[in-house]
């Protein structure tokens, strides 16, 4: 991971720490920690949100989801896999909002508590 990127502690070398390290293949984990090591300071909620958008603009809805059903119906399979609202906004260039409010429509309850999902 490239920390010099972090240098001035920027959002925007924040943010280009984050995309070189999860384009290495670091995980969210060794992402904060270095970023912590760096910056002498916690980072965790920080770079956390910045990794969740890597993942979503890495891995974006599939061309076919156009319209708000199939688009509901592309993010239904995806948070069935375990994707995060924060990764489904990325990957759908909606708002995370906006995500919720469609997976609702799908009878998605999201997350109850400390997150954890509530299966009815």
């Amino acid at each position: 991971m490239n920390v010099s990127l972090i240098s001035g502690r920027t959002r925007e070398g924040l943010a280009a720490f984050v995309a070189d390290a999860y384009a290495q293949g670091e995980s969210l984990t060794a992402t904060y920690r270095a970023a912590d090591a760096a910056t002498g300071a916690k980072t965790v909620n920080l770079v956390a949100p910045l990794y969740w958008t890597e993942i979503g603009r890495a891995n974006p809805l599939p061309a076919t989801a156009k319209g708000p059903a199939k688009v509901a119906a592309a993010l239904r399979a995806r948070r069935n896999r375990g994707d995060r609202f924060e990764v489904l906004a990325a990957a759908s260039g909606l708002s995370v909002a906006k995500v919720r409010e469609l997976l609702a429509r799908t009878g998605d309850e999201g997350y109850t508590g400390r997150g954890t999902r509530a299966f009815l």
